[in-house]
């Protein structure tokens, strides 16, 4: 089996949508997410390898929440390899309910039911997928959403002292590629 690298960063720019209840306004914020994804730089076709994406941690503002629920986070699996579903380790901070998976339209959707309350900081599980490299190219993991055209982020928020609550969801504003690797005979 290849040898992981030393995590190396990834930070991924969204257009977040948020929808706002009761008055119904819609209205678009830039947004980040980063993570730390540790795989191979290179493998050799056919070869065993692993990657794993750790979402940096998050803390919402109480300035425009007080709690978050249902936060869904798309990863598109890794292309160009024969790769398994993909399993969940550590996160804190992160709730009632456990996080799972769910594999919709080709993406993986990592869903944290939470609630999170806001000005707290939470960290989100590692993603691991055991892959093989096809027989040659490049093997690649990215965020994004059901085929292609769903989000890749969201969550409901909700602000009872203002009367308020909604949705935000988020897409890449480009590509989206979290990790690129190699596959060479070399």
């Amino acid at each position: 089996m290849a040898a992981p690298t030393t995590p190396a960063a990834a930070t991924v720019a969204l257009t977040c949508q948020v929808y706002t209840e009761p008055a119904g306004d819609t209205h678009d914020i830039p947004y980040r997410l980063g993570f730390a994804v540790t795989a191979p730089e290179a493998v050799r076709p056919g070869e065993s390898f692993t990657i794993a994406v750790q979402p940096e941690p998050l803390t919402f503002s109480p300035r425009f929440s007080s709690l978050v629920r249902d936060l869904r986070l798309g990863f598109v699996p890794p292309r160009g390899a024969d790769a398994s579903g993909g399993t969940l380790s550590g996160g804190s901070g992160l709730g009632d309910t456990e996080p799972y998976t769910e594999r919709v339209g080709g993406v993986l959707l990592l869903h944290a039911p939470g609630p999170f309350v806001s000005g707290t900081t939470f960290t989100l599980p590692c993603l691991t997928w055991t892959a093989t490299a096809g027989p040659d190219g490049v093997v690649e993991v990215a965020l994004g959403g059901p085929d292609g055209t769903g989000p890749a982020w969201g969550y409901h928020w909700e602000q009872p002292s203002k009367g308020m609550n909604g949705v935000v969801t988020g897409r890449p504003d480009g590509p989206a590629l979290l990790v690129r690797i190699r596959v060479t005979e070399a």
